[in-house]
């Protein structure tokens, strides 16, 4: 606002006369007017900002959506590709692939001990991975079967996954306790080992419960697709 020196009138900045007397405003007295009076509010600017980055937010968040969508469609579409070009030899080249991993990681775990304080320990993690590589290869496959035959065949093997997955749960289960087991004995921390023999006396509860888990999952989604096919068959 500009103040007529005249009479004392309030005028809008960009006013040239005094609109109550008609006194002309000069350049000094908008520059005072400016210098002495209230500072401009930065409300309407921060809630500018705010309208804006709210904004850009809701954009940002429907572009990752529309992003993780397409990505899950190429996702499926390349795998039902490769279930059905390669049919049973899919699940073989993937154990397969778990299997070269595997092996990388021992590589990466014995050059971890060769660098390491604790060299003992890693050594250790690296012989317990050889003594047991059958399980770990019979652990890889498992899985990989598991996931072709719920893709290729859902409604007739549902059923049996459940079993598999507390299998494969079970497993690895029993080679973290190990793993505990010997993190506690070579680093030096005793109750790692309890930790490990505490897993390992529970193993079969924990494969009640993830077997439980597996069909109470599967009962939910049998019971929530029913209501869908009677109003598919209705129409």
């Amino acid at each position: 606002m500009v103040v007529c020196s005249n009479c004392g009138s309030e005028n809008p900045a960009e006013a040239l006369f005094c609109e109550k007397c008609g006194k002309q405003l000069t350049p000094q007295q908008v520059q005072q007017t400016t210098q002495g009076g209230a500072a401009p509010s930065s409300e309407p600017f921060a809630e500018r900002m705010k309208e804006t980055g709210k904004k850009m937010g809701e954009a940002m968040g429907a572009l990752a959506q529309t992003a993780g969508e397409k990505a899950e469609v190429v996702g499926q579409r390349a795998t039902k590709w490769w279930d059905e070009k390669l049919r049973i030899a899919a699940p073989v080249l993937s154990g397969l692939i778990g299997v070269v991993i595997f092996l990388i990681v021992i590589i990466i775990i014995d050059g971890i001990a060769n660098i390491s304080s604790h060299e003992r320990f890693w050594r250790n993690l690296v012989s317990f991975a050889l003594r047991y590589f059958w399980l770990f290869v019979g652990l890889i496959f498992l899985n990989s079967f598991s996931e072709y035959f719920y893709r290729r065949y859902r409604k007739r093997y549902r059923w049996v996954r459940p079993v598999a997955t507390a299998a494969i749960v079970l497993g690895w289960f029993w080679i973290f306790a190990q793993v505990l087991e010997i993190g506690g004995r070579d680093l030096g921390h005793p109750s790692l080992t309890d930790e490990g023999h505490f897993i390992g006396q529970v193993l079969p509860l924990i494969f009640v419960l993830a077997l439980l888990l597996g069909y109470l999952v599967l009962a939910f989604r049998v019971t929530a697709e029913g209501p869908g096919r009677a109003a598919e068959r209705g129409k």
